[in-house]
């Protein structure tokens, strides 16, 4: 805020090195204010910063999935971060699948091992597992499964009572 404010004051740059030098000016210039104002600044920012979240969950909440599937397109065409929509940030989390059940358990047996040999081995050894033996792991999912399509049902309907 205080860049922002102070730049204003100023004529444009007429090219990178004016730039950089305005920059490191106003730089030296900010470590003289005092403290009391530069709480002005950092309460203008972080009213700003509140400001822009907000708007920023109000698009991300309302947008529509097949443009933010496009906008994702061109992000990923322009080398650039997807766009990831929370849409269950505050309901139940999902259950636990079998296979990550089971590698958890794998770890917890195999402190030692690093995480990337014990990922390669753990997958090595679910994969010759007898289905019976992996029964146990999908009954769990399977029971946490449904008490989590109750608990979602719940959340939805309290989302659209409010």
């Amino acid at each position: 805020m205080f860049m922002t404010e102070e730049r204003t004051r100023l004529d444009k740059p007429k090219n990178l090195g004016e730039s950089a030098t305005i920059t490191k000016t106003l730089s030296q210039k900010w470590a003289t204010v005092s403290d009391e104002e530069k709480q002005v600044y950092i309460t203008k920012a972080e009213a700003e910063a509140a400001r822009r979240t907000k708007e920023w969950n109000e698009w991300i909440a309302q947008i529509d999935p097949a443009v933010l599937r496009k906008i994702n397109a061109n992000r990923a065409a322009a080398g650039k971060q997807r766009i990831i929509r929370h849409t269950n940030i505050n309901g139940p989390r999902r259950p636990t699948t079998a296979y990550l059940r089971f590698f958890q358990n794998f770890m917890r047996e195999n402190p030692s091992i690093p995480v990337k040999e014990a990922t390669q081995q753990a997958a090595a050894i679910w994969k010759e597992l007898p289905e019976e033996k992996k029964q146990p792991y999908r009954n769990m999912y399977e029971e946490e499964k449904k008490a989590y399509d109750l608990e979602q049902h719940a959340h939805h309907k309290a989302q659209e009572s409010v």
